[in-house]
């Protein structure tokens, strides 16, 4: 009877505790998979063919840099830092959640002096806007809601590799208190006898 009490309140003390939003980094990688290739700034200027991000006068910029955000589960909030975009340090934040339907904003990045990024689930064939494999992968404007090129615009495209900020300390916190109850109660069974 002891054994299923403690149990219980081990259950019951878990519950929480896995809801609890963990701090984690988001590293910037760059490279490039079939259809995406990240991390960059581009110019967003309306154009001819060979799409938007191959137009206007300003050169893609090479993004660098970490960021920290709070995890709980698919959503990441409270992202915040430096990027550097170019030479430029740019201080970024926002929040997303990988969650949403197909169609759906994921949710933005303020980024310094270029504005505020939209990125929305387009439900794509490969990575761009999803959280898969401890990776993000983001294509978005600062040019939302009309979606259309507008001089002066900017498109960015970002990876981010997520990695715990510090390790983990709630699963030691559960067995601990788990072993505290149990050695409570076999002390009172032992008293009681």
């Amino acid at each position: 009877m002891l054994l299923v009490r403690s149990l219980t309140v081990l259950v019951l003390l878990m519950a929480p505790i896995q809801a609890l939003a963990i701090p984690v980094t988001l590293d910037v990688q760059t490279g490039s998979v079939p259809g995406f290739s990240y991390s960059w700034l581009h110019a967003a200027d309306a154009c001819g063919s060979g799409g938007y991000w191959m137009c206007g006068t300003t050169p893609n910029q090479t993004v660098t840099g970490s960021l920290t955000a709070n995890q709980t589960g698919n959503a990441f909030s409270g992202i915040s830092g430096n990027l550097l975009i170019g030479a430029t340090s740019q201080v970024v934040s926002g929040s997303l959640d990988f969650s949403v339907a197909s169609g759906a904003s994921l949710g933005s990045l303020t980024i310094g002096s270029l504005g505020t990024f939209d990125f929305v689930n387009q439900n794509m064939s490969g990575p761009a806007n999803g959280f898969s494999g401890g990776v993000i992968s983001l294509w978005g404007q600062n040019f939302a809601p009309s979606k259309t090129p507008v001089k002066g615009g900017y498109g960015i495209d970002l990876s981010f590799k997520v990695s715990p900020a510090i390790p983990e300390p709630s699963a030691a916190l559960v067995f601990g208190l788990g072993a505290l109850i149990v050695r409570t109660g076999a002390r009172r069974r032992t008293r009681k006898a």
